[in-house]
């Protein structure tokens, strides 16, 4: 008999991830070889001095948690504060009374009872009504440095072996001892979106030998959840439907006895990715991770949406979601992880001290250079890809601010694109929770004049 579609209290429901669009052909065939790359010019020596913030702050000030650690100036950013001060009291201006602009800076991990992890930078966070994102460049940055990687491993990127999930697994094995035990987090219906790499692990049988794995399943939408359910029948995957979030991370890996080495980590919700992602290494130690990137947001800035107790969902028109590459490789770096490879959307990282089982030690290089020799990223800058930014001339002047080395330019303009997407988010009446009447209600949009 069919099963009926299970009930599921609100307050533990969030949203899956959300699917990307099909690639065109034709941009996607062009290429970053295609396109003229003008030299970047020398930036290495303009960073701007550190000052203390001067942006508004909206009035009621937002009110102190139990979350909460001090606010303190970022001193350490190549975003000109002073700028986007500016930024945010023009945007005050020209919303009025309605929204308001939150612009403060607060160490990083400050929704986390741990507090602030040791080596990450601080995050300059800003946000409306609670809808908040961290946006900047890594200090390590250097444009003329990338650029010149990006046209040597631009000669040999396309011999360079991609790797499948399954692909991996053997090569690790020759070190480690597999667990068999692999963490599916926003699952969605486990097999046919994306479609989830994950499935044939689970599988009874298969051409592999890498199956039988046991492992957790979590997907909080109620209908995504019942179709998880009927693809991943095992009764060695657990099915879970709930909401995770930064702080109750502990818990979930306790109650559900998860070990201390996984082999896979598997995340992509579309939402606060690398809040979790954050939450997840602070507690245990994976083989691999992939994780899906937000690949609107082109190296080197490093865009995060971050977790609040009042976060609501919005990802289109202003690709409002997830984090860009660039701040999950620092996150990544922090925690002994690398970069393995990226593809498309997805982002694979190892250990790095497993780098040496995959051979040739210059399959390792930035972020930088494997975005813009990618040709889904490329594609998604020049509008060939039908993603969550919709518009594709706001993109393509990010990319060619990046190539003529306008790095602040290029930064003004994207923290004011995100700060007109949070306001657009706290306008909405959809949490996570309710994640396909939300889809739904983002069908109409077409494009941001």
């Amino acid at each position: 008999d069919a099963e009926a579609e299970p009930k599921v209290d609100a307050d533990t429901k969030t949203q899956p991830k959300a699917g990307v669009g099909a690639e065109s052909q034709a941009h996607a065939e062009k290429g970053p070889e295609a396109h003229a790359m003008a030299k970047p010019k020398n930036i290495a020596e303009t960073q701007p001095k550190a000052n203390a913030i001067s942006g508004p702050v909206s009035d009621p000030q937002p009110q102190p948690t139990e979350r909460d650690h001090e606010l303190v100036p970022d001193s350490d950013s190549m975003l000109d504060s002073s700028a986007i001060g500016q930024a945010a009291a023009d945007f005050n201006t020209t919303r009025g009374t309605g929204f308001q602009c939150r612009y403060f800076v607060q160490p990083n991990s400050s929704f986390t009872d741990e507090g602030a992890t040791p080596g990450l930078p601080f995050k300059r966070v800003m946000g409306v009504s609670q809808q908040l994102y961290t946006l900047s460049v890594p200090s390590h940055f250097n444009v003329n440095a990338s650029y010149a990687e990006l046209m040597r491993i631009k000669k040999y990127y396309g011999g360079l072996k991609k790797y499948k999930l399954l692909d991996t697994l053997p090569v690790l094995a020759r070190k480690h001892k597999l667990t068999k035990f692999a963490l599916n987090i926003g699952a969605n219906d486990g097999k046919t979106v994306g479609p989830d790499p994950l499935w044939p692990l689970f599988q009874t049988a298969g051409d592999h030998t890498y199956s039988n794995y046991s492992g957790i399943c979590v997907e909080p939408d109620s209908r995504a959840f019942y179709k998880l359910r009927h693809n991943i029948p095992q009764k060695w995957v657990t099915k879970t439907q709930q909401e995770l979030t930064p702080k109750n991370i502990p818990a979930f890996l306790q109650n559900q006895s998860v070990p201390p080495m996984v082999d896979i980590l598997k995340l992509d919700i579309d939402s606060f990715d690398c809040d979790l992602i954050e939450g997840f290494l602070k507690q245990r130690k994976y083989l691999v991770i992939l994780a899906e990137i937000n690949y609107e947001v082109p190296p080197p800035f490093a865009f995060a949406r971050l977790w609040s107790p009042e976060i609501k969902f919005c990802s289109r028109p202003f690709a409002y979601y997830g984090c860009s590459v660039s701040y999950q490789e620092d996150l990544m770096k922090t925690f002994g992880y690398t970069l393995l490879q990226l593809i498309g959307n997805d982002a694979m990282f190892i250990r790095t001290e497993d780098k040496h089982l995959f051979g040739d030690e210059n399959r390792f290089f930035e972020s930088f250079a494997w975005y813009y020799n990618d040709r889904i990223c490329w594609s998604a800058l020049e509008g060939g890809m039908k993603g969550h930014l919709k518009h594709m001339s706001r993109k393509k002047h990010w990319r060619r601010w990046v190539f003529n080395g306008e790095i602040h330019t290029a930064m003004h303009s994207i923290f004011c694109h995100f700060l007109d997407g949070a306001a657009n988010c706290a306008g909405r009446q959809f949490t996570f929770g309710d994640y396909q009447q939300a889809m739904g209600s983002e069908m109409h949009f077409r494009g941001l004049t």
